[in-house]
């Protein structure tokens, strides 16, 4: 006996069972929807007509048809146009509902290059093309693109961008520079930090250092938008800021729920005198290492 496996169209996640199909389902035999209940039906995706267990593995089914990017401040994707500056800055939600969250540290994109084509409202050629690599984008949280010569061809407000979607929104706004009185941080009352990481060292095996990330958040609420985006810390040259050494990546709901995180120092990565780089600039953190 035949049932139907549901799945969302842009996650790939399986949302359910059932006797009938959908637009967005496929065939599978009884015995192997109880074994995907058995293990959790919220531990699987469909992708490329297969129900597959998520692991570290983003997997996009990209459209073939180009769409029109919207304006709108609120994408999966987000383009921020700063006109006085001559840039874009790209802000791209992470996939966490595409893996399994336990692997969140090893995670890879199967296609990583995002192509966002820009164009021109009643001009018919290509002004240009953003390519995100979105491996390295989550790694450093940052992608920027500097549109001076595009911007010397059109007027900011006659920008078009397309792209083939593989995240179900994508948006883009225009920012205004206006001075604005920032919101006062609870948790900075009695701290200068929300985040202070250290290394513990074990003088018996280097092998075991250990890199300790805890936190000094009593109100979670001002988090409450973030709590599960990925957090990425680079360890970088004080000098050199593009000189990567190492990296950790957890989310906010992770040190929520444990309070304190802690995670492997490889033996090659000398952390001593490096400075830190956060893709969130609302975190304030606190990393001391004068010693390996």
């Amino acid at each position: 006996m035949q049932k139907y496996i549901h799945y969302n169209k842009w996650s790939r996640e399986v949302t359910g069972h059932s006797l009938e199909p959908s637009n967005y389902s496929i065939s599978v035999s009884v015995d192997d929807i109880n074994q995907f209940i058995k293990h959790g039906l919220e531990n699987y995706i469909v992708y490329d007509n297969q129900v597959i267990r998520k692991d570290n593995i983003v997997r996009f089914n990209k459209e073939s048809n180009l769409t029109e990017i919207k304006y709108g401040k609120n994408g999966t994707v987000q383009l921020n146009i700063f006109p006085e500056d001559n840039l874009i800055k790209v802000k791209i939600d992470f996939p966490i509902n595409f893996i399994d969250n336990e692997q969140l540290d090893f995670v890879k994109f199967e296609n990583p290059i995002l192509q966002i084509y820009v164009n021109a409202k009643n001009r018919q050629e290509l002004l240009g093309t953003l390519e995100i690599d979105l491996d390295n984008y989550f790694k450093t949280g940052k992608y920027e693109q500097d549109i001076t010569k595009i911007l010397s061809i059109v007027d900011v407000n006659n920008l078009v961008f397309k792209t083939k979607r593989c995240f179900k929104n994508y948006e883009y706004q225009i920012m205004e520079f206006k001075e604005k009185e920032k919101p006062l941080d609870r948790n900075l009352i009695d701290n200068q930090y929300h985040l202070e990481l250290y290394v513990l060292h074990n003088v018996y095996d280097r092998l075991s250092n250990t890199i300790i990330v805890t936190n000094n958040i009593r109100y979670w609420q001002e988090f409450e938008h973030m709590l599960n985006d990925k957090i990425v810390i680079s360890f970088v040259d004080k000098n050199n800021p593009t000189k990567l050494e190492h990296y950790i990546s957890f989310t906010l709901n992770q040190l929520k729920k444990n309070e304190t995180l802690s995670f492997n120092k490889p033996y090659g990565a000398i952390l001593t005198n490096k400075t830190t780089h956060c893709n969130n600039n609302q975190l304030k953190i606190k990393y001391e290492n004068t010693g390996n």
